[in-house]
């Protein structure tokens, strides 16, 4: 599962009796799925990726991808009630129509919010993938006429019944595109300054956390290739909005590290600080500071 932080970059504009669907940002292309208003979608590309952005009403959950003779290639997403989302990539075939994650993730969310009855859903993939050996979960994106297929339902398990296609010309020329090739994801190599029971790299190669924890309190130790600031917190609902946070910076004036919370995209100092630094230094231009909490 997804989280997601949310922007209304919309505007609603009313043209006689249907809806002027405008994009969050420039797309070279757009396609009416279901009309007149109901599901929307533009798409750019470059030589290696394409970047969707759909929009759709009256429902909640949204199946779209492509299709060849045995295979479709998909993503599922939704808007929770309380403003969690849900992106996965999925595929099924002609012989078994029960949605499958994928056991590698090509799809991927950039952003999903709600805009006044409209979902915007913005999300990115590879035009090939066939460079890899095991093609048997997605297809490549092809000059000419692509099959797209996509669905609108309230629950998963109509998507599939609820099942449209169109044929579309995705790709705006034929020329050379490059074959997508996952890089290697680096490794935050930084040991922590003692032995903790947890630990897990948030940002590969730049950001890690450890962590001890008993029942009244937890420890945790932060590095981070940085050399400004550094947050992290805890969010009840997968949002930044009523986060509580700390935020950590050290330079030439000293140590900065202090309790904060996020309400209506804004950070405020705590009244009341229930966040405790307990050291910080600076080793092979990684930042690492030791903290505690109830």
């Amino acid at each position: 599962m997804f989280n997601f932080l949310y922007l209304s970059l919309l505007f609603f504009l009313s043209f006689y009796s249907c809806s002027k669907i405008e994009p969050t940002e420039f797309y070279s292309n757009k396609e009416i799925l279901i009309g007149p208003d109901i599901f929307t979608l533009f798409w750019k590309q470059n030589n290696s990726d394409i970047i969707f952005e759909a929009q759709w009403k009256n429902s909640k959950l949204i199946l779209f991808g492509f299709k060849s003779n045995n295979l479709s290639d998909v993503i599922v997403s939704w808007i929770n009630d309380d403003n969690t989302g849900h992106f996965s990539d999925r595929h099924f075939n002609s012989r078994n129509s029960s949605l499958i994650l994928d056991t590698h993730t090509d799809w991927l969310p950039l952003d999903l919010f709600k805009n006044s009855n409209y979902t915007v859903l913005k999300f990115k993939r590879p035009i090939l993938l066939s460079c890899r050996k095991n093609l048997s979960q997605d297809l490549d994106i092809k000059p000419g006429l692509n099959n797209l297929i996509f669905s609108l339902s309230d629950n998963t398990t109509s998507l599939i019944p609820n099942l449209k296609s169109k044929k579309v010309k995705i790709l705006n020329n034929s020329g050379h595109f490059e074959c997508f090739i996952e890089k290697i994801k680096e490794k935050l190599d930084s040991q922590s300054t003692e032995f903790y029971t947890n630990s897990e790299e948030l940002i590969p190669g730049v950001y890690k956390i450890y962590w001890n924890y008993t029942k009244d309190d937890i420890t945790a130790e932060i590095h981070c290739k940085s050399c400004g600031w550094v947050g992290f917190g805890f969010s009840p609902i997968g949002g930044t909005d009523k986060s509580d946070v700390i935020v950590y910076w050290k330079n030439e004036n000293g140590v900065n590290f202090t309790d904060r919370h996020i309400g209506d995209r804004n950070v405020f100092i705590d009244k009341k600080q229930d966040w405790f630094l307990l050291n910080n230094l600076l080793r092979n231009n990684v930042t690492i500071f030791k903290f505690t909490r109830k």
